[in-house]
């Protein structure tokens, strides 16, 4: 949407080209039903502070999303690799089935599943809310990530990583000269 309120956009959606998909601040832009044919082109989210971009319906494309600012709201399955950059999130209940790389972003999901290795780069990533990280995350040197929430899945630190849990984590951690 070009305003602050909610747009949704119904119906198939078929990409020729990248896309990048934007909401103002304090914006919602929602494509909640039809099939995504992306014809593995890369989709892109964009947004101001408060925005919201909605995935409600499949997406399958080898080039993935990026979440290059705002927020993307989830909803459904990614088949493909998963973004987040910094300042930007990833929510939603949806699942991403291909790898998801993280640089100081936050991933914060209401059933989230990653089942792809999540890898997080860089100081300042958060991981909060309800996620499951199937393949579990991996912390890259120097990364620093902090939990909230509850998270599933096992946790690899690297040499100068640090994890601050203060939520609950179900599975295993290995520090490989992290921090925990």
């Amino acid at each position: 949407g070009d305003t602050a309120g909610s747009s949704s956009f119904t119906g198939n959606v078929t990409l020729n080209k990248d896309v990048t998909l934007t909401a103002v601040n304090d914006g919602i832009v929602s494509f909640n039903t039809g099939t995504w044919i992306a014809n593995d082109k890369a989709i892109t989210i964009t947004g101001a502070e408060n925005s919201i971009v909605q995935l409600g319906a499949a997406v399958s494309t080898t080039l993935g999303i990026t979440v290059a600012s705002g927020r993307l709201n989830l909803n459904a399955a990614l088949t493909g690799p998963m973004a987040v950059q910094s300042g930007a999130t990833l929510g939603g209940n949806g699942s991403v089935s291909g790898t998801s790389s993280i640089t100081s972003g936050t991933v914060n999901g209401t059933g989230l599943i990653l089942t792809g290795l999540a890898t997080f780069s860089n100081a300042g990533s958060v991981v909060s809310g309800t996620v499951t990280a199937s393949s579990g995350i991996a912390l890259a040197a120097s990364a620093v990530v902090t939990q909230s929430g509850t998270l599933t899945g096992s946790a690899t630190l690297g040499a100068g990583a640090a994890l601050t849990l203060n939520g609950g984590l179900d599975g295993s951690v290995t520090v490989g000269n992290g921090t925990l």
